[in-house]
């Protein structure tokens, strides 16, 4: 069931009542720990499958909220015959999940920002206290869906790499050093094979 590489939750069905059973929930690709962030991506997860019909009409009657959620932590599901990795190289996957999944957000924040340079005149002018008033022109691109999502985007982006910058643990490091002591190890190959 749970597997490296991913986090699993328990979703009763009547927070209420645990004998009516649970769902079983898998956000894959992210580092197995228990936090703020991986519990919200879980119950978003589960609204996501609640409008798209994937759980029983009266599903969650009494309410779900994220501290209803119930972490499976990856040790309590490991089959005998996986090799269970070191404390140091958890923490190195760790490190390498955590980095990806920050890469990850910076790109959807730079594309967000690229997206949004069009309208950064029309914001300028609507923030400055002396911005005066819109044009008709100006008026029709902000009463338009785009410049909401996109402006919406761009904010959301940004949340989403601040949350994760300030949850990820300290492991990033560990990245770095197994980069820097690669490439010496490289050299030192190619040093080898020329003499």
């Amino acid at each position: 069931m749970n597997k490296r590489g991913g986090v699993y939750y328990a979703a009763p069905d009547d927070r209420e009542n645990l004998d009516r059973g649970a769902y079983l929930i898998a956000l894959r690709g992210i580092a197995p720990k228990d936090n703020d962030r991986n519990r919200q991506r879980c119950l978003d997860q589960i609204l996501a499958q609640l409008d798209q019909g994937a759980f029983p009409e009266q599903s969650f009657s009494n309410g779900l909220g994220v501290k209803d959620l119930i972490f499976i932590p990856p040790e309590n599901t490991m089959s005998p015959s996986e090799n269970p990795l070191s404390l140091e190289e958890q923490d190195i996957v760790i490190a390498a999940n955590e980095l990806i999944e920050l890469a990850r957000l910076k790109v959807d924040l730079a594309k967000a920002f690229r997206a949004a340079q069009q309208y950064k005149t029309v914001v300028l002018k609507i923030v400055a206290p002396d911005g005066g008033h819109l044009t008709e022109e100006e008026c029709q691109i902000v009463l338009d869906k785009a410049f909401a999502k996109t402006i919406k985007t761009l904010a959301e982006s940004r949340v989403k790499v601040t949350q994760c910058l300030e949850t990820a643990s300290s492991r990033q490091g560990l990245i770095l050093n197994e980069l820097t002591f690669m490439d010496e190890e490289i050299v030192q190959v190619v040093n080898q094979e020329e003499a």
